[in-house]
Parts: C-alpha cells; sequence; structure tokens
C-alpha cells in the first residue's frame, strides 16, 4: 500500500514537471503578449520623466547627470554617454557606450542600463564593481562605493562588490518586490512596494547616519554671516567678515552688522550660545565711530589708534588672541588680521605685528618703506614703494616666494596664498593651489584683486568679475556680475557691491535655482548638478577635477 502510495506521488509531480515543460513549447496568445512585454525597450523617458518637459535642441544635447567622487556622467538624447573629471580609474571611458538609458556614478566607477536591460560598466574594478556584464532583464542600477545594484525587472536584485561581503550579497539577492535601492558606504537598503524598508547594515550604520545629518545641519554655511541678508544694506564702502559675522563700512564711519543664527540645536549640541555672542558682538560693533577701514573684528578710526572686538569668545577662525594689545598702537595707517596676529603698517612705512609667533614666525623688524600689509593664516606680506615684495612667516606651501616679484600695485593673501596685482593689470601668485585658486595667469586689465580660503576673485576695470578656485558653495559664480565697484569675500560667499550702491552675492549654492526640474549630487555631498526646464546645466562645487564643467552639456541656445 506504501509502494503504492510512493508511486502515485512521483506520477503526480512527473505530470505537472511534463504539462510545464509542454506548455512551454506553445505560442499562446496570453504567453506571447508577456513575452513581447518582457523584451520590450527601455526608455529613456521613463527613468527620467523629466524629459518630457525640458527643451532639447539636438541629440547631442545631456538630458541626465549623475556625480561621483570626482568626476561627472552626462546622459546624451541619443543614448551615448559623455563624462568628465578624474578618470585615474577608468572611470571616464565611456566613449564607445550606445543606447543607454540610465547613468550612475559611483565613487570610482560608472554604470550605464542599456535599452535591452543588459549592463556595462567601467572604471575600479578592484572589489568587482564593474562585474555586470551577465546581467540581464534590468530595469534600474545603482553605484555605491562597494557595490553596484541592479533591480530585476521582477523586483529581485543583482548585486556585485566587495568580496568578503559574500553573505550580505547573497542575503540581499533573495528580496523581492524591491522598487528602489539606497546604498551608503557597505550598507544597503532597499525600498519595497508596499511602502516598506529591507536594511542590510553594519553595526554603526545609523549612529554614523545621525552624525552625517547633524554635522550637515551644523556644517551648512548657508547664511552662516548673514551674509544674504545683506542685499538691504545701503551706503556701505567697503565690506568684511570674521568667520560668523559679516560688517559693512557705512559712509558716515559706522557700522552695519549681521551675524549667525545657529539656533538651538548648536547650544544643545556643543554648549556654546553662538546666536547670544553674535547679538553682544553684533551691538559692540554698532556702536563703533569714526571708522575708516574693517579689518575681521579690528576697526581703524581716523586718529590712526585701533579698536577691537576682544572680550567675547568668537566661535569662529578669526578669534581675536589674548596676547594682542592693539590699544598702544599710534600712527597706524592701515590693519590686516591673520589666523592668531594682527599687522600694522604705520605711516613711517615701518610695520608692527601682535599675536602668535610675533617674535620669531613674522620678523619685520628691518621692513621699511611699506605702503600695504596683507596677512595669511600664518605668514605676513608687505607691498613696498618701488613694486616689490617681502614677506615672512610660514612658507610651506610657497606662500612667501615673492622676491621675484616686480611691478606690483597691490598684495592680498589667503590662507596659504600669497596674490599680487601688477601695474598692467595682469596677476601673479603663489602658495597653495590645491583648489586652483592660484590659476590667475590669464587674466587681464585686472583693477583688484581678493582671496578667500580656496579661491581668488578679480574686479575688471570693466566693472565685471573673474573668479578661479574652489566652488563648492557658488561662491564663484560671478561670471554675469556688471558694474561691480567693490567685492569683498566669506568662507563660502562673494559679496559684490555695484556702482548704484545696491549689493550682489554669490556662494548661496542652489538657493538662488529656479526652474530645475533634476538634480545630482556627489557622493560626498560637495558638488551637485541640476537641469533647468529650458535644457540648460547649472553646477557648483568642488572643482578640483573639472567634474562640474559641464555647461556646455546643456541647451547651448539658451
Amino acid at each position: 500500500m506504501k509502494r503504492i502510495i510512493m508511486n502515485k506521488i512521483k506520477l503526480f509531480f512527473i505530470s505537472v514537471f511534463t504539462a510545464v515543460l509542454f506548455s512551454s513549447c506553445f505560442n499562446t496568445d496570453s504567453d506571447k503578449t508577456k513575452r513581447e512585454s518582457f523584451v520590450e525597450p527601455l526608455k529613456m523617458e521613463t527613468i527620467y520623466p523629466y524629459i518630457n518637459d525640458i527643451e532639447i535642441a539636438n541629440d547631442n544635447q545631456v538630458v541626465a547627470v549623475s556625480i561621483g567622487e570626482k568626476h561627472t556622467v552626462g546622459l546624451k538624447n541619443n543614448g551615448t554617454v559623455v563624462a568628465i573629471g578624474n578618470n585615474e580609474k577608468g572611470q571616464c571611458n565611456v566613449q564607445d557606450w550606445e543606447n543607454i538609458v540610465s547613468v550612475v556614478a559611483g565613487y570610482n566607477h560608472t554604470v550605464g542600463l542599456k535599452e535591452d536591460g543588459t549592463v556595462v560598466a567601467c572604471g575600479d574594478n578592484e572589489e568587482g564593481l564593474c562585474d555586470v556584464q551577465n546581467w540581464k532583464d534590468i530595469v534600474s542600477v545603482y553605484a555605491g562605493e562597494h557595490y553596484t545594484v541592479g533591480i530585476k525587472k521582477n523586483g529581485m536584485l543583482e548585486i556585485t562588490g566587495k568580496k568578503l561581503e559574500q553573505s550580505l550579497i547573497s542575503k540581499i539577492k533573495k528580496w523581492k518586490d524591491v522598487i528602489a535601492v539606497f546604498i551608503k558606504k557597505q550598507n544597503v537598503i532597499g525600498l519595497k512596494k508596499d511602502g516598506t524598508l529591507i536594511v542590510r547594515e553594519s553595526r554603526n550604520f545609523f549612529k554614523k547616519l545621525i552624525e552625517n545629518f547633524v554635522q550637515k545641519i551644523l556644517m551648512s554655511s548657508a547664511d552662516l554671516q548673514g551674509e544674504f541678508r545683506v542685499k538691504k544694506w545701503k551706503d556701505i564702502v567697503a565690506i568684511d567678515n570674521d568667520a560668523y559675522t559679516t560688517i559693512g563700512l557705512k559712509k558716515d564711519g559706522t557700522l552695519n552688522v549681521t551675524g549667525a543664527r545657529f539656533g538651538l540645536l548648536t547650544k544643545r549640541l556643543t554648549g556654546y550660545d553662538a546666536d547670544e555672542n553674535s547679538n553682544e558682538i553684533s551691538q559692540e560693533l554698532k556702536s563703533w565711530k569714526d571708522i575708516v577701514s574693517i579689518s575681521k573684528l579690528y576697526g581703524l578710526k581716523k586718529d590712526g589708534t585701533v579698536v577691537a572686538i576682544k572680550d567675547f569668545p568668537v566661535f569662529g577662525l578669526y578669534a581675536v588672541p589674548e596676547q594682542v594689545d592693539i590699544y598702544n598702537w599710534e600712527d597706524i595707517a592701515s590693519i590686516a588680521v591673520g589666523f592668531a596676529h594682527v599687522v600694522g603698517l604705520k605711516k613711517d612705512g615701518t610695520v608692527v605685528v601682535m599675536g602668535e609667533g610675533m617674535r620669531s614666525q613674522y620678523d619685520v623688524r628691518d621692513w621699511g618703506n611699506i605702503t600695504s600689509v596683507s596677512a595669511g593664516f600664518y605668514h605676513v606680506v608687505g607691498l613696498k614703494e618701488d613694486g616689490t615684495v617681502v614677506a615672512t612667516g610660514n612658507n610651506e606651501k610657497g606662500q612667501c616666494d615673492v622676491q621675484d616679484w616686480t611691478d606690483i600695485e597691490n598684495i592680498v593673501t589667503g590662507p596659504a596664498q600669497t596674490i599680487g596685482l601688477k601695474k598692467d593689470g595682469t596677476v601673479v601668485a603663489t602658495g597653495n593651489n590645491k583648489k586652483g585658486q592660484c590659476n590667475v595667469q590669464n587674466w587681464t586689465n585686472i583693477k583688484n584683486v581678493f582671496s578667500g580660503i580656496g579661491y581668488t576673485i578679480g574686479l575688471k576695470k570693466d566693472g565685471t568679475v573673474v573668479a578661479t578656485g574652489n566652488n563648492n558653495r557658488g561662491q564663484c559664480n560671478v561670471d554675469d556680475w556688471k558694474d561691480i565697484s567693490e567685492i569683498a569675500v566669506g568662507l563660502h560667499f562673494t559679496i559684490g557691491i555695484k556702482t548704484d550702491g545696491t549689493v550682489l552675492v554669490a556662494g548661496n549654492g542652489v538657493k538662488d535655482w529656479k526652474n530645475i526640474v533634476a538634480i545630482s549630487a556627489s557622493h560626498n555631498g560637495h558638488n551637485v548638478i541640476g537641469i533647468k526646464e529650458d535644457g540648460s546645466i547649472v553646477s557648483c562645487g568642488n572643482n578640483e577635477y573639472g567634474e562640474i564643467n559641464v555647461k556646455s552639456w546643456g541647451n547651448q541656445n539658451k
């Protein structure tokens, strides 16, 4: 009896298997419809719906972008791909790709989804990130630092990457009904159709996520110095700032001041009441009178004496050092402020220094015939009557290598660089050039120069402005400025005073962008690119490898 039952069970499974195998050989209308739907080419417009809403000038126009760690890729309307930026790992070798409907940039690799559901990849493959040649039926792709993920049409995943994480990969491949993926470092999160999440994370993932969130809130420089509230100021003749306070010198010798607004979150996390101290500093600054020039938290008065904010804690770079005693200075013609030192140019052309390292690091005892001074973080530069330049202090980046300069009429310093404006309107520079802040060799017809942290601004004689260097907040986006009479630079922003007394601000990041239909941000958050309704492309961020030089990719008719 038992044998008969077992034979019946075997016969049942054989029948089912035969029926399934036999039915697959026939082309029923239902099956044909399913197969045709399955092999239907993917469409770019399905993945990027906004494409239907932007102006397309030609097939070579880029309609989608993705930013990696130091490179950017663009998907053209004709299904080909362009790339720019760092190519050390071959992540920009996309010139032969065709029929692409979606591109994503990982840290050092690039992934492309083809219209037939297959995938191509190039770049860093040490961890197998580019091992996608056998993938099929993919409808969307994602790229992270350690993994490349593809969502299949059936809602399951393909994943490749860090070889030491095979247990994690095997678990992720069992996920079902996934419609989107989020990759962060070594962690993968899947969004399911029902709106729930599946998470495979390292032990400290959520702790790091919270830390990153708080850091972004605290370190976002949007309006930290009140720089975007200065647009209402009038009768301003000069602007300067410390790390978190913006100061405007008015025609009547008084000051306009606006500062940081950190709020309760900063107080709870750091114990520092930035709002309260910023208000005290502002009130003190507003009480000053007869000021003829300002530098950080120092003011030079008409009588040649100097005033300073000294009794308040300053939550910023230019805290006034306690050893600075400038109240005994006399006959001062101008002042310059470094990281923790103050330089005074006397009316007789000699120079005095107070602050950290004043006796050894900044030896200015033999300086004479000086007409102007400028202070970097840890170096001091002086311009002489004959157009030559002297410098003292830290020279690790070559910021003091000015001994061969001649015919100089103005000098400015950044943290570790020195910029010189020549009498013929050209510019020379020396020192740290990591962000391209010293790339001024082609500038001409320059009236004045200004140095920020990692970037340099040039005001031309015709009132237009040029810029080079770090543009992570859009502080170098001054191409369309006109009728500018004066410039001031801050941590991450540039302020221009127009001839009519109104003020322009660059460095607002993406706040001023309008009519944007799509954005892509880099993995580190330093770069962002936006596509506008008219098909033009805007960007801001770190441009060390030229990775955000993408303006030409967009609609050139706009």
